[in-house]
């Protein structure tokens, strides 16, 4: 015997599955013409890194080197900041307390 989907259901399956397509649109590079999605590093464009990091209010800080640190990644791994040696780096620390 087969299960009948409720309403309910349907809408969930629904916008989950809205969720899933904005998220793939949105890593791949979605419609907005030269961009190429997250953590690409590039973009079609050629923009200023500067400039795009000013738009999100991100400003890049002038001043001495950050001191050097390794930190253990979500997989266990051990990252160090000498890892991303020329490249801007964005931490965020979060704490649950």
């Amino acid at each position: 015997m087969g299960r009948r989907m409720t309403r309910a259901g349907a809408i969930v399956l629904l916008i989950s599955g809205l969720v899933l397509a904005l998220f793939a649109l949105w890593m791949g590079g979605g419609l907005i013409p030269g961009s190429t999605g997250p953590g690409s590093g590039q973009s079609a464009g050629g923009g200023d890194l500067n400039a795009r990091l000013r738009a999100l209010d991100i400003l890049p800080l002038d001043g001495p080197a950050a001191a050097a640190f390794t930190l253990p990644a979500l997989a266990g791994q051990q990252v160090s900041l000498a890892d991303f040696e020329g490249r801007p780096v964005l931490l965020y620390f979060w704490a649950t307390w």
